[in-house]
């Protein structure tokens, strides 16, 4: 569903020079902009590995279109002329990823303290984000956002940021699973990086519909691609051919974790932490 922007909260400057609007249904988005410094196909990418991550059930902010119209760049012109970068995004329709949570109504951390990882609730997805990372051809260091409700007691983990899969700009799609895609490592907990905890993953990869993924790439807006034809192209390319590769990179990835994650003792076994047998 498309929401209209209504108020610019804050804008960022860096990378693709994003901003948090708040829409007309009342959520804020981090919304990345047409004609950005990275590029428009930032907001292509983002929003095919969004549909495919969902599909996956991998854990994603929800994500929507954004309207910013003539009326909103002209009432909000002194605040984007006055950030640093001088970046005054166009009217029209714009990529928008959903505020996990924000400082209102929840506790986030963009990278989870050693001493908070037993607050962790859902350690074993990582592996499965990474999983997924590999198979978009994510070549940027791998971004979460832990989040909690004030009424909750431990921190949920979402994968965030999707402006280089595929590539990036550069094109240039890994063949192996980068060390780049994986958690720090104290968030790397033994009994859940195994081939075995990921088969439903390699199998739901395997068996996406190659006319489903067509439909994702005829989806994207023209004007959010630089070069329609040819990124359409590699993209339905990759999703198509990569999926038999999953599999095998993230066997031989877990698989070369393993003599690393031998000495690693501290792992979440059901309610309680505790010291973790070694691995066979």
């Amino acid at each position: 569903m498309t929401h209209r922007a209504t108020a610019l909260i804050r804008s960022f400057n860096s990378g693709s020079l994003p901003s948090i609007l708040r829409a007309d249904d009342g959520n804020h988005y981090l919304v990345k902009f047409q004609g950005n410094p990275q590029g428009s196909s930032v907001l292509a990418r983002e929003l095919v590995c969004s549909r495919v991550a969902h599909a996956l059930g991998i854990p994603i902010p929800d994500f929507a279109p954004i309207v910013v119209s003539e009326e909103f760049i002209f009432a909000n012109h002194r605040s984007f002329r006055d950030q640093p970068s001088h970046f005054i995004p166009c009217p029209g329709i714009h990529f928008g990823s959903k505020l996990v949570a924000h400082d209102l109504v929840g506790q986030t951390y963009d990278v989870m303290p050693v001493a908070m990882a037993c607050k962790l609730r859902n350690p074993q997805a990582l592996p499965a984000m990474t999983a997924f990372s590999f198979y978009v051809g994510n070549i940027d260091r791998i971004q979460y956002v832990f989040c909690k409700l004030p009424r909750e007691k431990r921190y949920r983990a979402t994968l965030i940021d999707f402006g280089f899969a595929f590539g990036g700009p550069s094109g240039s799609i890994p063949s192996t699973v980068r060390n780049s895609m994986l958690p720090p490592s104290h968030l790397i907990f033994p009994q859940y990086w195994h081939e075995m905890n990921l088969g439903w993953l390699f199998s739901k990869i395997e068996h996406l519909d190659p006319i489903w993924l067509t439909s994702l790439t005829e989806d994207i807006p023209s004007e959010w691609l630089d070069d329609p034809i040819v990124e359409r192209f590699r993209i339905l390319q990759a999703l198509l051919i990569r999926r038999a590769l999953v599999r095998s990179q993230m066997s031989e990835a877990c698989a070369s974790l393993r003599p690393r994650l031998r000495s690693k003792r501290i792992g979440y076994y059901g309610s309680k932490w505790m010291t973790a047998p070694p691995m066979n």
